[in-house]
């Protein structure tokens, strides 16, 4: 349940960001690993399970869920193997989808060849 935390993101992507500087790409690190965290909680806090997650735990024992939840929620994962699941799955992957886009075309992008200067004047 830590993972759902924003003190939680917020310290990883700092400790994340720090080690990352020695390549040149803190920030990008820091930034890409706070978006991963933070958004895992306020996920869900739109899942239809439950009463939300406590996003400001330990400052706050609130639990915190939007008026809107579209996400359908899921009991356990041996739920996932059941034909009950199937709406969730469909509902997920389509709200995933850009996301599992953008994912596979940065794992795997194109080629694309360098010209040289005399390939640009023949």
């Amino acid at each position: 349940m830590t993972m759902r935390r924003v003190p939680f993101a917020l310290a990883v992507a700092l400790i994340l960001g720090l080690w990352a500087r020695r390549w040149g790409r803190g920030m990008l690190v820091g930034g890409v690993s706070l978006g991963a965290l933070a958004s895992h909680g306020l996920l869900d806090a739109m899942s239809q399970l439950g009463n939300g997650p406590m996003l400001l735990w330990p400052m706050t024992n609130q639990s915190y869920e939007f008026i809107w939840r579209p996400i359908p929620g899921v009991l356990n994962s041996a739920h996932y193997l059941t034909i009950q699941a199937l709406p969730t799955l469909v509902t997920e992957t389509l709200i995933f989808l850009p996301l599992i886009v953008f994912a596979l075309l940065t794992f795997f992008p194109r080629r694309v060849e360098k010209t040289t200067a005399e390939d640009a004047v023949s």
